[in-house]
């Protein structure tokens, strides 16, 4: 599997090789989306953190 991501939306891009039939395709694509929802959120988190301190006055929120 090859990760990328582009902004917000995460894409991923299974070489056919890699596939030898449909049950084993469809058990990686189901693994594979339950893998992007997990990193979505993860980084999803982690923009709303950084967003956060970036709108932060100095003065209110202490760096960390």
């Amino acid at each position: 599997f090859y990760w990328y991501m582009s902004k917000k939306s995460l894409f991923i891009i299974v070489h056919e090789q890699e596939v030898k039939d449909e049950a084993s395709y469809l058990a990686s694509s189901i693994k594979a989306l339950r893998e992007i929802k997990n990193i979505k959120s993860f980084m999803e988190e982690k923009w709303q953190q950084a967003s956060e301190q970036n709108h932060s006055e100095p003065s209110h929120q202490k760096p960390q």
